[in-house]
Parts: C-alpha cells; structure tokens; sequence
C-alpha cells in the first residue's frame, strides 16, 4: 500500500487525500526509468527508488513497500561499473557478475574483528579482560583474516566435488569463510540477546540488527555525533554492547574479541547430526571448511509440512535431490567425511550476489538461492543467451530430467538459450511428429 508518513512530530501530513488513505499511489509517482543515464537497471529484491539510501524512512512522500533489502543490487552495480570501466559488457562478464560470492558482511565487518585482535595483542590488559585464547591462536586468526581482507573477501566452499576442485587459495579462503561466519553470528548473539529488544525488532530482525550494528560501530570514539542515543562517555561505544547482567561494562572490542572466543569454542567442538552440524571436532584451523557447513538443500515441496516425523521425511526424500542422487565423488572411503553429507557443499554467505544466505542462526545450509542464471544478449538481428535451473524440468523423480540440470548449476554453468529455430535444431536431441488420427473426422 501507499499513504503519506506523518511527521516527525507525530502529525499527520494534511495534504493527505483520499487517494492517500485508500493506498493508491498514482502512475507518475511509481518509481520507474527509461533509458536511464547509467545506461542500466538492477532489481535483487531492492528498494527500487532510493528510499532508504539515506537510513531515513520518514522523510519521503510515500511509502512504497518493503522491507528491502539493497545489498545484492548494491555489488551487482558495482560490479557493472567495474565492467564499463574496464570494457565492453557482454553475456559471459554478466554470468561472472551472478556467479559473484563475494562476502559483503565479511567486507563491513571483519576489519573491525581484525583491528580488536590488534589492540588485544598490543594491550595485555585488554587480552586478559576479554578473550581466553592464546597470543599464538590470536596471531592465527588475525593471520587468517587478513589474508581473506587481501584476496577480496571469496567465500568458496573448499569442499572437493565433481563440480569444485578448490586450489590451495579456495582452501585458505574457505578456512577464513568459516571463521568469519561462525564469529559473525556469535557477535550479533553477544551484542543483542541480553538487551530484551526481541519482539521491538520489525521483519527481517537480522537485517535490522546487522544495520544497527554498522552504525553502533562508525559512530565509536569522541564525537557520538552518529550515535544520536545510547553513547557512554565510558567507553565511548553504543550501550547496546555493554552486557547487562556483568560488573564490567564491556567496549565493542570486548564484545568481538568475546564473539572471537565463542567462535573458537564453536569450530573446534564436536560435530552434531552425523557430521553435518556443529564443530569440526578438532582445533587444527586447516579442517574448518565452510562447504562441510554451507550447503544447498534441494528437498521437496512438502518438506515444510512433515518437518519432524522421519517416517514421511524419508518418503519425501524421494522427490529431493540429494547427494544419494549426485554422489559428491565416486569411490569415497569409509572415513571420507564427504560420505556423510547429504546436500552440496557450496560458496558464497548471507547477501551475497549468487545468492545463498545461511541466516545468523541456525543451520549453516540454505534452501533459497537462483531459480535461474539467465542471461540474454540482444543486438540486431540476433538473441544470444544462456540459462540453467537448479533441478530439472520434469518432477518425476524416474526421469532422465528430474535433475540433469542441476549438476551444471551447482557449478555455476550453463547451457545456450536456443532462441531461433536454427538453434532450436541444432540442439534437438530427438524429433516428435503429430498428426490427426485417421478415425476422426474433421468438421469445419
């Protein structure tokens, strides 16, 4: 719906019309480009006006909807301008553009978990007060970290497949992916849970908290200018950090260097769900891999509806594709920990482009990603293009296309959109003929 937002002081606006307070947002107000100047439009379930770019929902004439959330469309532009800046845009930059996995939240965050491990290695006090891991292990994780920052923030799974075979980069990249999320969702818990806000939180929670934190963090030190409220002299942070029930009132470092902690606690502790949640059971960072927790679930439509009773979901089981379906690899041996796993080890994190977001809690795996990878080149006289679906295009599980498809999307391939005839028979794999039984009899 559509209505004007009242002031700031509460008043409503008393321009308001009945157009206004029936919800119906005129032609020419609804957010809308042709041939706009940057010579192109991105939609990733974005705010399509602008709106909130600012961080202020009040001052705009209408409400348009939401919630949104930009950040897709924020590194699918980037990456656009990056592509004009440096030549022509074509079919396959735009496949590499949904294929990104970069970590957007790695990219906001994890400088500010790499500069407290600095300020706890420079300052005992400090150290002592809010982490009980080692100097040495703090020296590993910055060392991880900080070779993920160099390399751009790449999240792949590390997990070797018949679609991914991770070079000695994937493997240290995916150990960092691992850390950084485990950490992550630790310090979102550390900072919020203790605060009694949960049922404040309007839909989606973590955005908002993810949001929240951002700017708690940028408005640190002196000037509380951009913290508007909550700012203790103290510390100079958000009160939001300090823990409630402690003695100690805790900085925003104490609470990522604690997060850091639990991370550590997390990742070395002992595997849950026959090896596909929980720990890696052991402390040796090089076993952290993030597709052994990041993973994509293809189950059945069903599968919401019977959650909890084993009985119908092994029956569901059937109409999943599963790795019993598209074995990771042939010939595991019995101690492979790949042999457990039933859905597939996949890159990329929350918001990021090739969309596979694990939530802050919970699972590690996700079930919502690409329907499609279509990309269609248009020029005169001629519609290039490329396409795959995660699955197949039949639903019988018995049928050679149940999940032919997926084998290629997992692996972020495709196959040609055939758009002319010519394609069309070019590819063609077989020919049908119809014609009109000879016992009918046609009337006009």
């Amino acid at each position: 719906g559509a209505f004007r937002i009242p002031t700031a002081n509460g008043v409503a606006d008393e321009s308001m019309n009945h157009q206004d307070s029936t919800c119906v947002i005129p032609f020419d107000d609804i957010p809308q480009a042709v041939n706009p100047e940057t010579g192109y439009l991105v939609a990733a379930n974005n705010d399509p006006a602008g709106a909130t770019h600012n961080g202020v929902l009040w001052d705009d004439p209408r409400y348009l909807g939401g919630p949104w959330n930009s950040t897709r469309a924020n590194s699918i532009a980037r990456a656009i301008e990056q592509q004009l800046d440096s030549g022509e845009v074509n079919v396959t930059s735009m496949a590499l553009i949904q294929g990104e996995r970069r970590s957007r939240l790695g990219e906001i965050f994890a400088p500010y978990l790499v500069e407290a491990i600095e300020s706890s290695l420079q300052n005992d006090e400090l150290r002592t007060r809010a982490t009980e891991l080692s100097r040495t292990r703090l020296e590993q994780y910055h060392q991880r970290l900080e070779d993920w920052i160099a390399t751009g923030y790449d999240t792949p799974s590390g997990v070797e497949t018949f679609y991914h075979s991770p070079t000695d980069a994937d493997l240290s990249a995916s150990v960092a992916t691992m850390i950084f999320n485990a950490w992550i969702r630790a310090f979102v818990k550390k900072t919020w849970d203790d605060e009694g806000v949960s049922e404040a939180w309007t839909l989606p929670q973590e955005q908002y908290q993810i949001i929240a934190l951002k700017r708690f963090l940028d408005g640190r030190g002196p000037d509380n200018s951009k913290q508007q409220n909550g700012w203790l002299a103290e510390t100079e942070d958000s009160v939001f950090f300090d823990i409630v029930d402690t003695e100690l009132v805790e900085s925003s470092t104490d609470i990522i260097l604690m997060a850091l902690d639990d991370a550590d606690t997390f990742l070395k502790g002992p595997s849950e769900n026959n090896g596909m949640d929980g720990g890696f059971g052991t402390d040796d960072m090089d076993a952290w891999l993030w597709g052994m927790r990041h993973q994509a679930r293809f189950e059945s439509l069903l599968s919401d509806f019977v959650t909890g009773s084993p009985a119908f979901e092994s029956i569901l089981d059937i109409f999943a594709i599963t790795t019993a379906t598209l074995p990771l690899e042939t010939g595991l041996s019995a101690d492979d920990p790949r042999r457990s796993i039933k859905w597939f080890p996949r890159g990329g994190d929350q918001w990021a482009v090739d969309a596979a977001n694990p939530g802050l809690s919970g699972s590690f795996r996700h079930k919502n990603g690409p329907v499609m990878r279509m990309v269609i080149g248009l020029k005169t006289g001629q519609v290039k293009g490329q396409n795959i679906i995660p699955g197949g295009q039949s639903g019988d599980f018995n049928s050679p296309y149940f999940s032919d498809q997926l084998a290629l999307w997992l692996a972020n391939d495709t196959l040609p959109l055939r758009f002319s005839v010519e394609d069309v028979v070019e590819g063609s794999i077989g020919r049908m003929e119809f014609a009109p039984s000879p016992d009918l009899e046609w009337t006009q």
